[in-house]
């Protein structure tokens, strides 16, 4: 477990700090640029965020914050499982077998994934503070936190449980279609909204994670000739 934390860490320091370095500055830019001083502290975080996108896409900041929160984190885990398929693919199974990998491949994305967050917000929250010498804190802020979370693991589960199913089929562009599909149409985009249903979608992700699981253990040859 170590290794795998220490090697994913390391990869993204060394290798993609800029997408870690634009995940924490482009909220602070939208908020610094966007918003009045006469706002609340909940209100910064969901235009930094583009938490709170209605489906009528009115306000185009709004979708562009939606879309680069979203998808800058997508990236993230496409990022660190792709780096092992195609980096350590012939040396990642000489040490621990396929399920195993998984399980503690998934965790060490959740500890990275987490940390990354909580920065993001703590940026968020000290900008304010500092931009605005108002801001407060209340309950309404971690339930955000636990809403975006949720969401965004709700979407990367999603596209990882693709992205296996992608590799199986030899590369089939037409998964990728779905796909875009399925993120552009399908799935609600207001992530606030979704503050009641924390529950239902955390199941959710359970059991898309379950079926990636099942079809690791039962495919993982075939996805090392497929890479």
């Amino acid at each position: 477990m170590k290794y795998i934390l220490y090697k994913d860490f390391s990869y993204f320091i060394h290798n993609r700090k800029f997408i870690l370095f634009l995940i924490w500055l482009v909220p602070l830019l939208t908020v610094f640029l966007y918003l009045p001083s006469n706002t609340t502290t909940l209100y910064v975080l969901q235009v930094g965020l583009g938490s709170i996108l209605e489906i009528q896409f009115e306000n185009i900041l709004l979708l562009l914050m939606y879309l680069f929160n979203v998808f800058s984190f997508i990236y993230f885990i496409i990022e660190l499982f792709s780096n092992d398929f195609d980096e350590y693919l012939e040396n990642i199974f000489l040490r621990i077998d396929a399920t195993t990998y998984l399980r503690k491949k998934t965790l060490s994305f959740l500890i990275l994934y987490f940390g990354v967050k909580i920065i993001q917000y703590a940026f968020l929250l000290t900008f304010e503070f500092v931009l605005t010498s108002s801001g407060s804190l209340d309950w309404n802020i971690l339930l955000l936190f636990v809403s975006d979370f949720i969401y965004i693991l709700f979407l990367q589960t999603i596209v990882l449980l693709v992205y296996f199913v992608y590799l199986l089929s030899k590369k089939k562009m037409s998964l990728l279609v779905v796909l875009a599909l399925l993120l552009g149409v399908l799935i609600p985009k207001n992530v606030w909204n979704l503050r009641h249903d924390l529950i239902v979608l955390s199941l959710i992700v359970l059991l898309i994670y379950s079926v990636i699981y099942l079809l690791f253990r039962k495919n993982v040859k075939c996805l090392m000739e497929n890479v």
